[in-house]
């Protein structure tokens, strides 16, 4: 697969998941199990972006 679409495929991804963790961080609250998972699906998605920009710009 393009590295290009790679990354924008990660960026859509990340937004999707940011855009749920904060609805589900105002539904149920910051300490809820599921605001949580989606805050360490974020955590993964943004390292694998960041990882990807790095290995793209060595």
């Amino acid at each position: 697969m393009n590295q290009l679409v790679i990354y924008e495929n990660l960026e859509e991804e990340v937004e999707v998941v940011r855009q749920s963790m904060v609805l589900a961080g105002l539904e149920f609250g910051l300490n809820h199990h599921y605001t949580i998972e989606l805050s360490t699906e974020l955590d993964r998605l943004l390292n694998e972006l960041f990882f990807h920009t790095n290995t793209c710009n060595s």
